[in-house]
């Protein structure tokens, strides 16, 4: 795992992947900010880029992994190592991508902010408020996102299945069901919602439900061909 996990934090800072998705960060969070009719509040802004950068994160997971299976970065990697530790490692590496995609998102959510307000008032709290529950609620996506793209592979289809797979519930009528999926538990994190879990709670829904994808997904990989 160790062996792994050093590889693929070595990918890490050259990986174009990530590059783009930063950009895409930037841009859709000053679009969203600088164009909306109303100024926003800082609680507002810093939740509405949370949630943005949460469906940003997932995608990146997947299109991670699928760029990679497609390149033959997959294959060369379980050549070297077992198929769980690597499998394991990308996921881990997806996560700290994320949590890069909310802090770059946040900080340019902050800059859009004090631009269309001229005041920083109650922005630092607000940012300090909600940073714990938005680098989950990032990293848990983009692991989330890489584990899904493992299954689906393919290209086009993995990042809709992995933003469908944590998002979708969101269209349950029943509250009280909607915050037993990740989903539900995400917007807990961030007190929204009817009935939200506490935060604790959340998190180990959030955490549950991820385990059991990772097993999932290491279940396949292990019964599967890599072509």
């Amino acid at each position: 795992m160790k062996a792994a996990l050093r590889m693929e934090l070595l990918r890490l800072p050259r990986d174009p992947t990530l590059l783009g998705f930063l950009v895409y960060a930037v841009l859709t969070t000053a679009i969203s900010g600088l164009t909306g009719k109303s100024t926003p509040t800082a609680g507002a802004m810093v939740t509405l880029v949370c949630l943005q950068t949460a469906v940003l994160a997932a995608l990146y997971g997947a299109v991670r992994f699928t760029l990679a299976y497609r390149h033959g970065v997959v294959a060369r990697a379980m050549l070297l190592g077992r198929r769980g530790p690597v499998l394991g490692a990308a996921a881990c590496t997806a996560a700290i991508g994320g949590t890069l995609l909310m802090v770059t998102a946040l900080g340019t959510g902050a800059v859009v902010l004090v631009a269309r307000t001229g005041s920083a008032a109650g922005l630092v709290g607000g940012l300090c408020s909600v940073l714990p529950a938005g680098l989950v609620l990032a990293a848990v996506p983009a692991a989330w996102g890489l584990l899904v793209g493992s299954i689906v592979r393919h290209h086009v289809l993995a990042p809709l299945a992995a933003a469908a797979s944590l998002f979708a519930p969101l269209l349950l009528p029943q509250p009280g069901i909607i915050r037993l999926f990740p989903a539900g538990a995400a917007m807990s994190l961030l007190g929204l919602g009817e009935h939200p879990w506490p935060a604790p709670a959340a998190l180990i829904v959030l955490l549950g439900w991820l385990l059991a994808l990772a097993l999932l997904a290491h279940a396949l990989l292990q019964s599967r061909d890599l072509r």
